[in-house]
Order: structure tokens, then C-alpha cells, then sequence
């Protein structure tokens, strides 16, 4: 099952990189098999990137739960207050605000038919 088979209606409001925030709007997603993270000293990494460059999610006011499933690893926040995201490379993306609400947080995959396997993305 998808973590958005439950969900009636969401919107993209961030995409950071491969880092993509779908805002819940309506319906609430299933979370079954979700754990609880704790952030590190910057913030929450949502997104790892293969040359060491990780878009951070502030912890102030933020709850992240993480869910791997067949080697994907989706999240979901809880965002109660703006909150920053950011990427900690020498020349990053644009800082973004994410605003207060429900998101679940993906990562674009890649997909070939030849080797029947999808593969995360990397920026």
C-alpha cells in the first residue's frame, strides 16, 4: 500500500533538488510502519545526496516519521511552525520556507525496465 492510497488530495509546495514536499490537504495518509526520527544537530536530513550534500529540515516546531518499504524510504511531517530547508553544499540550492501543515516528504526514483529495479535519485 501507498502512504498515498489514504490520502484524498495533496499538493507539491516543495521541491528541493530530488526532495519533493506533497502537502496533505485532504484525507490523512497511512502510516502504518512509520517510526518516529530524532533530528541531528542541524536539523531533520531529508534527502541524502550521493556527493555528501543533504537537504536539511529544521527541527523547531517540526515531527518527522520515516517509513522504508521495498528499499524506498518515504516521510512524513508534521511542520507547526515556518520552518527552513536548506542543502549543506559549497554552492546549494535556495533556502525555502516550508509552511505549517501535514507533508510527505519523497525523493524522485528512477525507474529502468532493463534492470526491473528503481534507483533513488541524486542531485
Amino acid at each position: 500500500m501507498s502512504v498515498f492510497d489514504t490520502v484524498e488530495s495533496c499538493e507539491l509546495t516543495n521541491a528541493h533538488g530530488e526532495v519533493n514536499f506533497f502537502r496533505v490537504t485532504a484525507g490523512r495518509p497511512d502510516l502504518t510502519g512509520f517510526v518516529p526520527l530524532k533530528p541531528g544537530r542541524s536539523g531533520y536530513i531529508v534527502g541524502h545526496s550521493e556527493s555528501g550534500h543533504h537537504h536539511i529540515l529544521d527541527a523547531e516546531g517540526v515531527d518527522v516519521m520515516e517509513r522504508t518499504r521495498e528499499g524506498m524510504k518515504v516521510l512524513y511531517a508534521i511542520v507547526r511552525s515556518p520552518a527552513t530547508l536548506r542543502q549543506d553544499a559549497g554552492d546549494p540550492h535556495a533556502r525555502q520556507i516550508v509552511e505549517p501543515g501535514e507533508y510527505i516528504i519523497t525523493n524522485n526514483v528512477e525507474y529502468d525496465p532493463f534492470l526491473e529495479q528503481a534507483r533513488r535519485v541524486a542531485d
